[in-house]
């Protein structure tokens, strides 16, 4: 594993890229690999002091030699890959909140010579992102919504953030939705369920 650089920049430019030097791991694998596994990873992402917020896509390529892939009884299945690598970029010490918020995935298998090699590319036109030591979410009922620790020192943030949720919460069907998303702000709400044990600041409201 390699450590990366330049963070600040690539959030900046909506554009994420890093290489994994190792083999993925399967969806099928015992808990104690994809343990490992996350482990490996991130050793590299706690290390960046940003997080993803809201919406992105994600393109997997996984680089590794044909025989290996294509005359190998044990290989994994391209769709087995790409869950244990989800969930090793997701919650405080990943990339991004949760992978509930990617709405986009693309995964590749190439042929390459020598070691396995992963590389992950996020990107977003208007990729919203934190600073890890400053993300908050605030809770009512069963949905979060990410702020800043610092806002919170505005008056009536929480009051704001409160009605939002109202509203989010409130909404029934399809049309309600239309009508209602209107008037709420583009960052994303989160299920409390994905984020309650990924090592967030979590405050009820």
């Amino acid at each position: 594993m390699e450590q990366i650089k330049n963070w600040e920049s690539q959030f900046e430019n909506s554009q994420i890229d890093f290489d994994l030097f190792c083999s993925p791991v399967s969806l099928q694998n015992k808990s104690e690999v994809k343990e490992k596994f996350k482990f490996q990873v991130q050793d590299i992402t706690k290390k960046c002091p940003f997080i993803i917020t809201s919406v992105c896509r994600i393109t997997i390529t996984y680089y590794c030699e044909n025989i290996k892939r294509l005359h190998n009884l044990s290989s994994y299945d391209i769709d087995n890959i790409v869950k244990p690598i989800l969930d090793a970029i997701s919650g405080n010490d990943g990339l991004i909140v949760d992978d509930y918020l990617f709405d986009g995935v693309e995964v590749n298998w190439i042929d390459k010579a020598g070691r396995d090699e992963i590389n992950i590319h996020i990107e977003y036109p208007e990729l919203l992102f934190s600073e890890k030591n400053d993300l908050i979410f605030l809770k009512k009922g069963q949905w979060c919504f990410g702020s800043s620790k610092s806002c919170r020192i505005m008056e009536k943030h929480d009051s704001l953030i409160s009605d939002y949720l109202s509203i989010w919460n409130s909404i029934q069907d399809e049309n309600q939705y239309y009508e209602k998303i209107r008037i709420l702000p583009y960052q994303r709400f989160i299920p409390y369920n994905k984020i309650a044990n990924k090592g967030f600041e979590i405050v009820e409201i």
